[in-house]
């Protein structure tokens, strides 16, 4: 008996099934594997870019060269259960140690290609092997390779979902991977039980014309594609913030896309070349009801009743509306398949192989030639164009004259209402602002003027308004507003120079995030060389506009700034400094998170010299929960840690492993003296000076004054804050509590006071920065 008749033996269902559970697999690494890598590469743009082009032509690549594999599927999908296994305990336990081995940056952008090309290469080709592997069904040839398409991404779909909103927030990174690579070791099993096999091939016809400009189309489609999916996630950034969740919906979307348009590929009527002429059409209606789209979410927000509802609300919207256009994307493959004249299951690698390659060339022309030099409506006007051509190119004649100017007056008619009421202003004031009717009719009416820098996919903002503010944004956040009832000057000054009150010596610091400069210029007028990390291209631009503000800390003598990922930048040497301070914005944004965890705190620590100090912020507008989390964490990682008020929603904190003991009066006044410190908190209304106005604002958040409701810790596995923040924070109830910790703290300094009133004069400093009134001041 041969092995195709022993095959056929097995239920007939069951190398379709195995399919679904392998697109599971396939998708969830690319998940996994993106989380592992930005974690401990980092999230600058080369290793963002390599990430998620990458993975592109790794699979392009391996169904290209899946006809060579053809007895070698269960081996394959073990092989990619046994290397999750390796990927995931390795970077788990040594993440750090393999990144800081020859930790030049194009040293670890090798280490990345390599970590990614095999299995990315060995998912590229379970496809089209699954489809040969099926071919011994009942079904139709020209039906085997589309149902399986289907299925092996309606199984990524349903991975994705159960991965991003249940696995890692419950389990973590570790276990997640472990749970997926035992998925592809069952899967295997299950092929090498089954006997599964594939038929001997049929030769694939000789090329014609026609079929190179098809290919050609294809790769053109995929392409806009590629481009298509980055274009989303920069309005999901710009509508629903730059959230890792939005991210996985919006991957989600496409994925369900292409599961959907292989089912109406199998059971619909239309044609290759309808389609590319279709998405031309989908484009232009998706550019014109962007605005509907934000008032939609606008006003389901404003009737938000649950965090549940938010969610539900949010992945309707943002799955919802893009869809149409993924499902025509993703009927193309198998409709390039039907179109050609030879056999669908044998062409199914080089078809998919096209389609990938398609895909990642779309990633880096974003990164590098759309994004940075146009404004989104204008890349959708490129889309648009995109897809004609790919529509032109498949059709393989001219169209009539009256077709064609028909064609082109709608679609200038779509492109002119589209740009024309794009919604630029509203995507400036943050979404944030988005969500809440009343202040975005605010940012409106106020607004004046903005300066927009790109830089691959990164973007910054300085957004002024007639009341005098100005606001710095960042891929859609709204970071810091400075205006004349704004004390963000001040606060941006306190974090860089808190360190100064505890540090051992005043030699080097090192400055994790650049934004307005502000902070990193108030380190750098206290140490003797200052290195400030940045990794964010785009801003670089923004410390030009608050130059007066940073003392020119662009120009600096004494400061050293570097585009990097800050953990990255941690491990490429063994500096050690007397002061880090971190001054990268909120854990809201997806990138910052891992500034908040407890491995970044160890190697901070590492990098710490002799009484050596880490300074930095965080948000208290995270909810109870996320603030009980951001203090487990530094506590368990530091030794000691002092904190200061600086807003009712903004605290600096002062942690090291060495007791944290204030500099004498003139120890601290040698350090800050003709640096203008003291001079600023007096135009503030704190005639005290730095120091003294500094110790009036020291809190503490031990058991006794606020109580905890969360024992976990954020980790890069299980990076707990990031899920927290994606929620809307009851804001009335966490400065309730807030306002509770700080009372707290002065009820017990004026019952220690023994007669002592230093305790109100704190509390009027206390009630001064925070703007919180408290009785008995």
């Amino acid at each position: 008996m041969g092995r195709n008749e022993r095959a056929g033996s097995k239920p007939v269902f069951l190398v379709p099934f195995l399919a679904a559970l392998s697109g599971s697999c396939g998708l969830a690494y690319e998940i996994i594997l993106a989380r592992l890598f930005s974690n401990y590469f980092g999230d600058n743009f080369l290793m963002s870019g390599i990430i998620l082009s990458g993975v592109f032509f790794g699979v392009a690549f391996g169904a290209w060269q899946s006809g060579r594999f053809s007895w070698s599927l269960a081996g394959i999908e073990i092989t990619i259960g046994l290397y999750a296994f390796g990927m995931v305990t390795a970077f788990s336990y040594w993440g750090f140690a393999i990144v800081s081995l020859g930790a030049a940056p194009l040293v670890n952008a090798t280490k990345l290609i390599l970590l990614l090309g095999l299995p990315s290469f060995l998912i590229g080709t379970c496809v089209p092997l699954f489809s040969a592997y099926a071919r011994n069904s009942a079904q139709p040839d020209g039906a085997v390779f589309t149902r399986i398409y289907g299925l092996y991404n309606l199984g990524a779909f349903l991975s994705l979902l159960v991965i991003e909103f249940a696995l890692i927030r419950h389990a973590g990174l570790q276990v997640t991977g472990y749970v997926i690579a035992g998925l592809n070791l069952m899967i295997g099993a299950g092929l090498l039980w089954s006997r599964a096999a594939p038929p001997l091939s049929r030769p694939v016809e000789k090329a014609a014309p026609y079929v190179w400009r098809l290919l050609m189309a294809l790769f053109l489609a995929s392409l806009a594609s590629g481009v298509f999916q980055l274009f989303v996630l920069r309005l999901s950034f710009s509508v629903f913030g730059p959230l890792n969740e939005n991210f996985a919906i919006t991957l989600a979307s496409a994925i369900a896309g292409i599961a959907l348009g292989a089912w109406i590929a199998l059971r619909g009527r239309i044609v290759f070349q309808d389609v590319l002429l279709m998405i031309s059409a989908a484009l232009l209606i998706f550019l014109v009801f962007v605005p509907a789209f934000i008032d939609v979410w606008g006003r389901v927000r404003d009737a938000s009743s649950s965090d549940t509802f938010e969610l539900v609300a949010k992945v309707v919207l943002l799955g919802g509306f893009p869809l149409p256009v993924f499902i025509l994307f993703g009927s193309l493959v198998p409709l390039a398949a039907r179109a050609h004249p030879g056999d669908p299951v044998a062409l199914s690698g080089p078809l998919l192989a096209v389609s990938s390659f398609g895909n990642g060339a779309g990633v880096l022309v974003m990164y590098c030639l759309l994004h940075p030099y146009l404004p989104l409506p204008m890349i959708a006007v490129v889309l648009v164009g995109l897809s004609a051509s790919a529509w032109l190119l498949a059709v393989g004649k001219r169209p009539r004259l009256a077709t064609m100017l028909g064609a082109a007056c709608i679609g200038a008619t779509l492109i002119f209402a589209g740009v024309r009421n794009w919604p630029g202003v509203e995507l400036l004031l943050g979404y944030r602002v988005l969500a809440s009717r009343e202040q975005l009719d605010h940012g409106l009416k106020t607004y004046r003027s903005s300066d927009t820098y790109r830089a691959f996919d990164q973007s910054a903002s300085v957004v002024s308004f007639n009341d005098g503010t100005q606001a710095l944004l960042f891929n859609g956040y709204r970071s810091l507003t400075f205006g004349p009832n704004s004390k963000s000057e001040l606060h941006e000054v306190t974090v860089g120079a808190t360190p100064a009150m505890f540090s051992g010596r005043t030699g080097t610091a090192l400055v994790l995030g650049l934004g307005t400069g502000i902070t990193a210029g108030a380190t750098a007028r206290i140490f003797d060389h200052t290195r400030v990390v940045e990794i964010n291209p785009a801003i670089f631009e923004i410390p030009k506009h608050f130059s007066s503000e940073n003392r020119g800390i662009m120009t600096r003598g004494s400061a050293e700034i570097i585009l990097d990922d800050g953990i990255s930048m941690l491990m490429q040497d063994d500096h050690v400094y007397d002061a880090i301070v971190n001054t990268v914005t909120s854990p809201r944004y997806y990138s910052a998170s891992k500034l908040y965890t407890r491995d970044f705190y160890d190697i901070v620590k590492t990098r710490l010299a002799d009484h050596g100090v880490y300074s930095g912020w965080f948000d208290l507008t995270i909810d109870q929960d996320g603030i009980s989390i951001m203090l487990n964490t530094l506590e368990a990682s530091f030794e000691h840690c002092r904190y200061f008020v600086l807003s009712s929603s903004y605290f600096n904190a002062v942690c090291s492993d060495a007791p944290l003991i204030y500099r004498s009066t003139t120890a601290l006044g040698d350090r800050l003296a003709g640096q203008g410190f003291d001079e600023m908190f007096r135009k503030y209304g704190f005639p005290d000076g730095f120091g003294r106005t500094m110790s009036a604002l020291e809190v503490s958040f031990s058991d006794g004054f606020f109580a905890r409701n969360s024992a976990i810790l954020n980790t890069l596995d299980l990076p707990a804050i990031e899920f927290v923040v994606a929620r809307q924070p009851d804001k009335h109830r966490t400065g309730e509590i807030l306002a509770q910790t700080i009372l707290a703290n002065i009820e017990f300094q004026r019952k220690s006071s023994f007669g002592n009133r230093q305790w109100r004069a704190n509390c009027r400093t206390i009630s001064r920065m925070s703007q919180l009134a408290f009785k008995g001041c």
